[in-house]
């Protein structure tokens, strides 16, 4: 059994840093009660494999960062996870075409890949609520045994996941300052790369604590990624504040309005 922690596509460190730091959770077996209040089995509620998925690339800063320090996180390809080969999804879509016409006792669950204690349990999703965020990795949604988790920092989005259970969302400024309040509430001792990945989530999302949508709380853990060990060095050369919500938006709107010419040819 395993878990999976998604980033939204063209993965901005916010979204980076709030998986790798769930899914560090995850493996300490550390998850929110209500997901698994009705389910008593000690063994997937208990600490297990969790890997970070990135369902379509990074932006070009993400991807130098990661080109230096990638072995250092829990990160996969989505074909690479147990059961999501391009082999494996073929045959499941063959079964399910199988089984259309078949009464509801001959479910998935019957079958080997599908036991209750194997497979995919969980999948978080971060910095975002909707399923185009996901792209190719809303596959894995559907077979998430425990359901799906969001825990994001726009709080008014709306979310068409129905197979989410639970939703963590705060208006705070970064999601990664979410994930780090949580890592401290536990205790938890962060390597210098899961501190400055961190560090690098809050100020990418907050411009360097000067956005408007900035708050305290985003200022204290990154005080707090600092004495975790965050690396200045690589802070500096990787930091770089992304474009603020209202500015996304307008460049958005302008990309989506323009209007190309062709002249004399």
């Amino acid at each position: 059994p395993y878990n999976v922690v998604c980033t939204h596509i063209t993965a901005d460190f916010d979204t980076l840093a709030s998986a790798i730091g769930l899914a560090k959770l995850w493996s300490l077996g550390l998850y929110d009660k209500s997901i698994d209040e009705t389910d008593t089995d000690g063994i997937v509620n208990g600490p297990l494999p969790t890997y970070v998925v990135l369902p379509r690339g990074a932006h070009p800063d993400v991807q130098r960062f990661l080109s230096l320090h990638k072995h250092l996180f829990p990160i996969r390809s989505l074909k690479s996870l147990p059961g999501f080969s391009d082999n494996d999804i073929k045959k499941r879509g063959k079964n399910n075409g199988n089984n259309k016409n078949k009464n509801n006792n001959n479910n998935m669950d019957s079958n080997n890949e599908y036991k209750k204690n194997e497979g995919l349990q969980r999948v978080g999703l971060v910095d975002a609520q909707r399923r185009d965020r996901l792209g190719p990795a809303e596959i894995l949604l559907p077979h998430a045994k425990l359901g799906v988790t969001i825990v994001d920092h726009h709080v008014d989005a709306e979310s068409d996941i129905q197979e989410a259970r639970n939703y963590v969302v705060e208006n705070v400024g970064s999601v990664s300052t979410m994930i780090a309040e949580r890592i401290k509430s536990k205790g938890i001792e962060l390597t210098e790369a899961e501190a400055t990945i961190l560090a690098l989530g809050i100020h990418s999302d907050t411009g360097s604590l000067v956005y408007d949508s900035t708050t305290p709380k985003d200022a204290s853990m990154l005080g707090w990624a600092m004495e975790m060990g965050a690396s200045q060095t690589a802070i500096a050369e990787h930091a770089k504040p992304t474009l603020s919500d209202e500015q996304q938006g307008v460049l958005t709107q302008s990309l989506v309005n323009i209007n190309s010419t062709a002249v004399h040819g």
